[in-house]
């Protein structure tokens, strides 16, 4: 159940009043971070990994081997793996890099999510976790392995994807979702448009500072 606003203001209001570091947010960042924390934003702590984690992506990314799960799949109620669309995804993201993108030989060992929340930050966030999870072995001389999601809408376009990277000793070095706000409503499974999205997506948001990524208190 949400908190009530009256709370997460309240609890702002006495986070924004305790001084902070210099190079920690800012003072709207501190003052709006419960209301983050509502929506599923993590803890700053973790933020601060992912932000040194991401630096280490962009900076790695051409002399790093990347390992690509069968992407995810939810058409519906129903949920699969597609190996062939990790493979375009190697294909293309290959094309975009001198890093070196391989395609996982199985599914990754993590359950199926029951469903998107309406939430989709906080779904974000839980599975990233579940991924972390499922990161017991790791295949030797892969740097990053990397997830995708990909759930449709009642018209069968393509309504919510979820990308993942960690490094391979499990910590998250990239997380981003994206919806019909950042590709429209009408994102066809057809061809490779929604593939290609990913891949595009990847390495434009792959250029941006890690604080643009990660936003310090999860605001930004």
């Amino acid at each position: 159940m949400r908190a009530p606003v009256w709370i997460a203001a309240s609890v702002g209001f006495v986070l924004a009043a305790v001084p902070a570091p210099a190079s920690s947010g800012s003072a709207e960042q501190i003052l709006l971070y419960p209301l983050a924390r509502l929506f599923g934003e993590p803890p700053e702590s973790e933020l601060a990994l992912c932000r040194s984690a991401l630096g280490r992506l962009e900076a790695r990314l051409d002399t790093s081997r990347v390992l690509v799960e069968p992407v995810m799949f939810a058409p519906g109620h129903e949920r699969q793996w597609r190996s062939d669309w990790a493979q375009t995804l190697a294909l293309k993201a290959g094309a975009r890099s001198h890093g070196q993108f391989t395609v996982a030989a199985a599914p990754p060992e993590v359950a199926f999510p029951a469903k998107m929340y309406h939430n989709q930050l906080g779904y974000l966030w839980d599975r990233a976790r579940d991924y972390k999870r499922s990161l017991r072995e790791v295949p030797p001389g892969i740097d990053y392995l990397c997830f995708v999601e990909i759930f449709t809408g009642p018209d069968g376009n393509v309504a919510a994807i979820q990308v993942y990277l960690f490094e391979r000793g499990g910590q998250l070095a990239f997380a981003r979702l994206f919806n019909s706000a950042h590709f429209g409503p009408r994102l066809s499974l057809s061809g490779d448009a929604a593939l290609l999205f990913v891949v595009n997506s990847l390495f434009d948001t792959l250029v941006l500072p890690p604080e643009r990524v990660f936003p310090p208190y999860g605001i930004g």
